[in-house]
């Protein structure tokens, strides 16, 4: 299991890895970076809610633990489990916030329009404007996941 803390900084480090890899033109990498690093917010987010301090990291901890809905690379999964628990403490939820404020639903719908786990098996389909204006969209959305 890694701890929620590290996790954190696992995502802040993929974002700051994106921002690199765009400075050497390594656009597409620089995209897929910032999925994951949306994507491991996004997870963070979850463990806080259910008041988790760790999160699993292989298969078999997912399973032992009971928490094989949380083993997605889906936004769209993803929030939904954030959303439900909202509802349940009835707070409101980040599916909310970012469908409520338009600032943060483009970016949000910029990003999910791009990003997709297969990302990875494509091949030059950023450029720099796309891969700086993804940094520009997680930076403002991991402030306010994490």
């Amino acid at each position: 299991m890694i701890s929620v803390t590290d996790l954190e900084q696992v995502a802040r480090a993929r974002l700051e890895d994106s921002f690199v890899l765009a400075g050497y033109g390594r656009y597409d990498g620089s995209v897929y970076l910032c999925g994951y690093a949306l994507e491991i917010a996004l997870k963070v987010r979850i463990c806080k809610l259910y008041g988790r301090s760790d999160f699993p990291e292989d298969t078999a901890e997912f399973k032992t633990h009971n928490l094989k809905n949380w083993q997605t690379h889906d936004f769209g999964k993803l929030l939904n489990i954030i959303h439900s628990k909202s509802v349940n403490l009835n707070i409101l939820s980040l599916q909310d916030i970012i469908q409520n404020d338009p600032k943060y639903f483009i970016k949000y719908s910029f990003i999910s329009s791009i990003w997709e786990v297969d990302y990875r098996y494509k091949k030059l389909r950023a450029n720099d404007i796309t891969a700086y204006d993804m940094i520009e969209a997680n930076e403002i959305l991991l402030g306010i996941i994490l």
